[in-house]
């Protein structure tokens, strides 16, 4: 599996480390519209109405349509300032009883590990939830979309609530120091 997005997951002055990768993967067959003729790829053109001419990357904003015609225009700038920060950081709002979320909100499912430096601090809250049998209610920004999640300390995955959802996957104790201490 690939990384799909780093970052930390904090709560209070806790300050997680972690990576995120996609519990499922789409297996969707791709096709292309083909010319029937000639059996040549077709190609989608950026062509202004008005000008009947090719429109280059450069030369397009985006708009919104507020009435038939009429748009208000927007900058890449100023949607960027619209979408804020993705702040790179999964930050717990609350910890739930797993019965209090319905699944119905459950959008995608992500995996949680421990990034280079956290496995020590991940696996005390991974088995804290475990022992309490309580969730993470979280919110996190990925690219440009901010959602709700459902953090999970189950060893089979966590899923999207609303709009993400994760679980975190048990470290091997060879790469925690205190899972080590345990065992002597």
């Amino acid at each position: 599996m690939h990384t799909v997005w780093k970052g930390a997951i904090s709560f209070g002055l806790v300050h997680v480390p972690v990576k995120m990768f996609s519990a499922t993967e789409d297996k969707d067959i791709s096709m292309r519209m083909i010319h029937k003729e000639c059996n040549t790829p077709l190609n989608f053109v950026r062509k202004c109405q008005h000008c009947e001419r090719e429109v280059g990357w450069e030369e397009i904003v985006r708009g919104y349509e507020y009435e038939p015609g009429a748009f208000v225009l927007f900058e890449k700038e100023e949607l960027e300032k619209l979408t804020g920060e993705a702040s790179r950081e999964i930050k717990i709002l609350d910890f739930v009883d797993l019965a209090e979320i319905d699944p119905v909100y459950f959008q995608k499912t992500y995996y949680l590990s421990p990034g280079e430096t956290g496995a020590n601090a991940y696996n005390l809250l991974l088995e804290a939830m475990r022992q309490t049998g309580k969730i993470g209610i979280a919110k996190v920004s990925i690219r440009s979309k901010s959602g709700a999640l459902r953090l999970s300390g189950l060893s089979t995955g966590a899923s999207r609530w609303r709009r993400f959802s994760i679980r975190m996957k048990s470290v091997p104790s060879s790469r925690c120091r205190i899972c080590r201490n345990k065992r002597t």
